[in-house]
């Protein structure tokens, strides 16, 4: 009865980590994310291991990108680009509520 109990405890663990891993995010300006233009609007980013899946209806980016964990949690979920050739690309995003980046490549 009690392995059950864990088992049950287990699964319901990884339902809601991996559910934690899809993020909303809005994005204001047009911004570049490798070699796809993301108009405004609102997206999903979903973490799949190394890459993350950026999502608006039926268009669907992959990107490599890797997860750092910081040493405070972020306040808001915020988008931070930079300035490639005169293009704004996404670089990081910082999920708010926990302390943890998105680091695009």
């Amino acid at each position: 009865m009690i392995r059950k109990s864990m088992l049950a405890l287990c699964a319901l663990t990884l339902g809601v980590a991996s559910a934690a891993s899809v993020h909303h995010i809005t994005i204001i300006n047009p911004e570049w994310v490798g070699t796809t233009q993301l108009m405004p609007g609102d997206y999903t980013v979903q973490i799949d291991g190394d890459k993350a899946i950026v999502k608006k209806g039926k268009n669907v980016v992959d990107v490599p990108a890797k997860v750092e964990t910081m040493p405070t949690k972020f306040p808001t979920t915020s988008l931070h680009t930079r300035d490639a050739n005169g293009k704004n690309e996404l670089e990081e995003i910082w999920i708010g509520g926990t302390n943890q980046k998105v680091v695009l490549k």
